[in-house]
Order: structure tokens, then C-alpha cells, then sequence
């Protein structure tokens, strides 16, 4: 990067984060639709505070964190939508409150074929570089001292630290031996 524009780039993506950044877009038609029948169809059950089709990461959590033993291949297809959605909604597409994930992604997990099929990886970025955006033009509407920023941020830090190694964190040498054997060096 001696000249030129700083930023990350798709190939970025792909090498941190292993996500295929080619295939079919990440876009989900959503008109007005039933999400409690779709949440119940593709996870067993629904949320009874299900609201404008978002679903609380808690919940999910609470509901789908321990698979039954001898589960059929049906919950355990359940279970595996509810841990996918729970990490587009944790890491991959996180609103800036952190704790909610639309249930549009939900719909991309219907058929594990087509998942997989997905550029996931440019929607990330695609989606971190709106949320940054978002978030510069919430500074300069008011008068905070910081936007909420949604987004794989923890992405954007991996790609400052392998671009810019100076302000990576260091990690201590625990190969020495006085390091198991409780000595101060």
C-alpha cells in the first residue's frame, strides 16, 4: 500500500473471514409477509414477541442451544437455521443494537444448496460499508460524540491489524518455559 486508496476490498474479505464473495447476490424480496408462519415453518416455533420481522439473537439462544439427542433430521435442520442466524445476526449482519436479526436471512436458509451459493461475503461488506456511512452521517446530523455502528466491525479491526501491523496487538511469548513455570522473566 505504498500509494493509492486504503480500504478493504472484497479479496480482504475472503482471505479474513473464508466467506465466497462470488455467486448470487444476497437479496431477500420481503413484502408484507407472516413472519411468525415463516419463523415456524423453517424453525419448528416462533417468538410470541415477534415484531416487523425481527427476532431477538436471546431468543434464539434460549430456544436453540442445546440439540435434542436422537434428533430427527428435521429439528436438526431447525437447529442448524437457528445457529446460522444467529451468526448473520451476531457477526455477519449485526445491527447497531447488536441484539436483533431480521428473519429475511432466514429465508436464505430454507435450502442448503442455495445457501451456500450466496457472495456472502460482499454482502458483508457491502453492508459494513453502509452501516460506516450510516454512522458518519449520524455525527454530522447531531451533536453526539459517536454513532452506533453496525456491522462485522471485529472484520474491519482484522483488516486494520493485518494491513497496518504496527497498531496489531502483540502477544506475549509463551513459549518460554518460565511462562508454564510461573517465573517472572
Amino acid at each position: 500500500m505504498p500509494v493509492g486508496e486504503v480500504t478493504i476490498t472484497l479479496e480482504d474479505v475472503a482471505t479474513l473471514s473464508g466467506l465466497p464473495i462470488d455467486g448470487e447476490a444476497v437479496i431477500v424480496d420481503v413484502p408484507d409477509r407472516e413472519w411468525s408462519e415463516t419463523c415456524t415453518r423453517l424453525l419448528g416455533h416462533a417468538p410470541n414477541d415477534l415484531s416487523g420481522g425481527v427476532v431477538k439473537l436471546s431468543w434464539l439462544r434460549e430456544h436453540f442451544n442445546n440439540l435434542p439427542p436422537n434428533a430427527s433430521a428435521e429439528i436438526t435442520g431447525q437447529f442448524a437455521r437457528a445457529y446460522a442466524l444467529s451468526l448473520i445476526g451476531f457477526m455477519m449482519f449485526p445491527d447497531r443494537t447488536g441484539a436483533t436479526v431480521h428473519l429475511q436471512y432466514l429465508l436464505l436458509l430454507e435450502n442448503w444448496r442455495t445457501a451456500g451459493g450466496y457472495a456472502w461475503g460482499a454482502a458483508v461488506l457491502a453492508y459494513l460499508y453502509r452501516e460506516m456511512g450510516r454512522s458518519v452521517l449520524h455525527l454530522t446530523q447531531s451533536s453526539s460524540t459517536g454513532g452506533d455502528l453496525g456491522g462485522w466491525v471485529a472484520l474491519l479491526q482484522l483488516w486494520a491489524w493485518e494491513r497496518f501491523p504496527l497498531i496489531a496487538p502483540r502477544l506475549d511469548d509463551r513459549t518460554s518455559p518460565s511462562v508454564f513455570l510461573g517465573l517472572t522473566k
